[in-house]
């Protein structure tokens, strides 16, 4: 369990090791906008519209989780090992949870306590870099073809935690012998439960 407060992490990410200096406007200026520009014109957004405010919160995630994804994997198909992550980013998650109005309060400014950021819900995040060992087909149990093919196309799912209601959200898993054998519509599953 991780509090996820996406300015800090933001700030700690662009000015570590693992951005370089001259791409560090550029990568700030790119870090959430686009995803929820993607996410805001989903048809299921459309027709169950969803807090602006939220999908601003699960776009700071996965943009989080991706650029982890991106400086750990392994560019070989059977490595053992990804790479590790430097000491100055923090490693969070697979569960991440919104700032609580402790957190906003002890940082600087008027603005920094934002009514929204109260009914945040937790995102639950199920992906390669926190569960490697889900990648394998639960049709035919391989796991030499399968591979994770992005996020879901629906966006986030909507779960009754224990104590709260949280949302989850996974990327694809496409098993290319079930594709091979049964045909395209077959060959993906959607990880999100």
């Amino acid at each position: 369990m991780s509090v996820y407060e996406p300015k800090s992490v933001l700030a700690i990410i662009r000015n570590s090791s693992l951005v370089p200096a001259n791409e560090r406007e550029r990568f700030q200026a790119d870090w959430v906008s686009r995803r929820v520009r993607a996410w805001s014109d989903l048809p299921a957004q459309r027709k169950n519209p969803r807090p602006s405010f939220q999908l601003s919160w699960e776009a700071e995630v996965v943009e989080y989780v991706n650029f982890l994804w991106q400086k750990t994997r392994s560019r070989k198909k059977m490595a053992d090992e990804p790479a590790a992550i430097s000491w100055d980013v923090p490693f969070l998650g697979p569960r991440f949870l919104p700032p609580t109005y402790l957190h906003a309060h002890r940082r600087p400014g008027l603005s920094s306590v934002m009514p929204d950021e109260q009914y945040l819900k937790p995102i639950n995040v199920l992906h390669p870099l926190y569960y490697p060992q889900l990648t394998c087909c639960p049709r035919c149990l391989t796991s030499d073809s399968v591979t994770w093919e992005g996020w879901t196309g629906t966006g986030a799912r909507e779960v009754h935690g224990i104590f709260q209601e949280e949302v989850a959200l996974g990327l694809q898993l496409r098993c290319n012998t079930c594709k091979a054998r049964n045909g395209s519509e077959l060959g993906t599953l959607e990880n999100t439960s």
